[in-house]
């Protein structure tokens, strides 16, 4: 039976066009490799609201603007699992993001996004970033 987890994932930018990104914590599905910060939406939970929660508890800031982006479909057969991702920019907020899980979190310039291992779910939204760059 095909499992499917709906996320809610913020593209947080800084001043100076760096990315936040989070390394995959072991004992996870794909770990090791890189993303955008974010979590599973909760059943009846609004998209908006799982952001809001879960960049708090991950990054322990507070989105005070945040705007949709784009929506990924992507299935990894390996789990027999769908995921759909629900990308939004982070265009304002308060705090100073930290690995609050533990996570290994860092800034890294868009240009540079691609030397990052990704999972594969997360290649739409990078080659988005890359072609929208002067949009964003």
């Amino acid at each position: 039976m095909k499992k499917s987890v709906h996320v809610a994932t913020g593209i947080v930018k800084n001043h100076k066009d760096e990315f936040l990104i989070a390394k995959r914590r072991e004992g996870t599905h794909l770990a090791g490799r890189w993303e955008f910060p974010g979590g599973k939406v909760e059943d009846n939970e609004p998209v908006l609201e799982a952001l809001l929660r879960e960049m708090h508890e991950e990054l322990g800031i507070h989105i005070k603007l945040a705007i949709p982006f784009c929506t990924v479909n992507h299935y990894y057969a390996d789990k027999d699992k769908h995921v759909m991702l629900d990308f939004h920019m982070v265009a304002e907020y308060s705090g100073e993001p930290f690995g609050k899980e533990g996570q290994e979190v860092c800034w890294t310039p868009r240009q540079e996004l691609h030397t990052y291992d990704f999972p594969e779910a997360n290649h739409e939204v990078l080659a988005l970033l890359v072609k929208q760059q002067s949009s964003y």
